[in-house]
């Protein structure tokens, strides 16, 4: 990788993403007491500005890229190639990514024989094991296989006949209004756990959800693995939200 090579990456890569900014100024007015001179205190109002910078970022597939490229047929059916099932352990391997999706069909096996009987949540987790290894991406979630966090929490549970919004903040939300949030020690298998990262402006600023598998796992889509996958429940600290997308009787 020469120096040339890397201004084409980075001139390919700010072609598919870009980033959008707006400053935006709030004033805040409040009442403060003021001692005077003469030993009196007198109200007054004092008028603060905050500052909050908004970005907000869109992105190309590699589909779109290439049509704004240009592409020949040959150049989209390499490009196919090289994004397709096949090619997707070498890619994997170039990226530096691991392959290990947590769980070999043995243990997934496993897991499923020790999820209680007859339980809603069981089956989401039963669901959600049958996409282990399925590629993430935000772009392409519901086309193919891909998949992104909330995609996966939405088709499981339509599976199960329980419908829940697309996004993990609007998921949260409907657990909120719904009176469906639980705390970290009732969890079971099949409820759902929420993380924060970050100020986003949406709901609680939840950035990611996974799917609780029991004995202190979950099942997620991860945007840095790529894929889904069965891991130890992570990032207690940026937890912010737990909840059952279904009434229990």
């Amino acid at each position: 990788m020469d120096q040339q090579r890397e201004e084409l990456l980075q001139a390919v890569f700010w072609d598919m993403n870009q980033i959008d900014s707006q400053l935006e100024t709030l004033e805040h007015t409040r009442t403060v007491a003021v001692e005077q001179s003469d030993g009196s205190v007198e109200e007054q109002s004092v008028t603060e500005y905050e500052h909050v910078l908004q970005l907000s970022i869109s992105t190309r597939t590699a589909e779109q890229q290439a049509t704004l490229y240009g592409f020949s047929t040959e150049q989209v059916d390499l490009t196919n190639e090289l994004l397709s099932v096949e090619f997707r352990p070498m890619m994997m391997a170039i990226l530096g990514k691991n392959g290990d999706t947590g769980l070999t069909s043995e243990q997934s096996a496993a897991v499923i024989s020790d999820l209680p009987a007859g339980v809603l949540g069981s089956q989401a987790v039963e669901l959600a094991l049958t996409r282990l290894g399925d590629p993430y991406s935000q772009l392409k979630a519901g086309k193919d296989n891909y998949t992104d966090c909330s995609y996966l929490v939405q088709w499981v549970y339509r599976q199960l006949g329980v419908e829940v919004p697309r996004t993990a903040a609007e998921q949260a939300r409907f657990i909120a209004e719904n009176e469906l949030s639980l705390t970290s020690n009732e969890l079971i298998a099949g409820d759902l756990i929420f993380w924060s990262y970050e100020a986003n402006g949406r709901f609680m600023n939840i950035t990611h959800v996974g799917i609780y598998a029991g004995e202190g796992k979950v099942i997620d889509a991860s945007s840095s693995r790529l894929q889904v996958v069965y891991r130890n429940v992570f990032d207690a600290e940026f937890q912010v939200m737990y909840g059952r997308p279904y009434y229990q009787s």
